[in-house]
């Protein structure tokens, strides 16, 4: 066996072996990693979960005003004064929307938020106003400073899902992208044990 053959088998082949090996394992730490963090980023999803303290910790620098109604957030066409099918008003919340007005303006409030999360919507309004009452605030103002914080947090949640979304594409690209490396450096190993053996035979 010359040197150059030496060199080859004993170096080169063992080198690039390595280097496959490395690449390999490399990739699928990387796939692992990878997954682990996008588990972890939806574990730590937005939250659009109101509690009364939320609104409490708001309205209580402020005074109360006991004749405030709810504030329309723009026009509305007149609509049926009566909620969504399947829906329930809270007994704390009848007497606050008897209104036409503000029936229409509650209902248009429920149209911009999704239908799983309408009846979660009206139990959380009222569990604030509960609160409110008792530490003596205005009531409509804890609805109104409710629906500003629901609405900030539904956008919030809806853009943590479409970036989750994005993630989940992204790593699934990578899984791709990493079968064909492994396919890639696999081969090579075949092709480096198939040169040996070959060798072997002929010598």
């Amino acid at each position: 066996m010359t040197i150059l053959a030496k060199f080859e088998r004993k170096f080169l082949f063992g080198l690039t072996r390595a280097f496959a090996m490395f690449f390999i394992f490399t990739t699928l730490a990387g796939l692992l990693i990878g997954g682990v963090l996008v588990l972890l980023n939806q574990a730590g999803n937005q939250s659009s979960q109101v509690t009364p303290q939320d609104v409490i910790d708001i309205l209580k620098p402020s005074l109360p005003v006991e004749n405030a109604a709810p504030t329309p957030q723009a026009p509305s066409k007149p609509q049926a004064k009566h909620l969504p099918l399947g829906l329930k008003l809270p007994f704390i919340l009848q007497k606050h929307f008897s209104e036409p007005n503000n029936m229409e303006i509650l209902i248009g409030w429920l149209n911009t938020v999704p239908s799983d999360q309408q009846q979660v919507f009206l139990d959380e309004m009222a569990a604030a106003v509960t609160q409110a009452e008792k530490e003596h605030l205005a009531p409509f103002d804890a609805i109104n400073t409710y629906h500003e914080l629901k609405k900030e947090k539904l956008a919030a949640e809806q853009l943590s899902a479409a970036a989750q979304k994005e993630a989940w594409l992204w790593y699934s690209g990578a899984i791709g992208s990493a079968i064909v490396i492994i396919a890639l450096f696999s081969l090579i190993l075949v092709l480096l044990a198939i040169e040996r053996n070959t060798r072997q035979d002929g010598e």
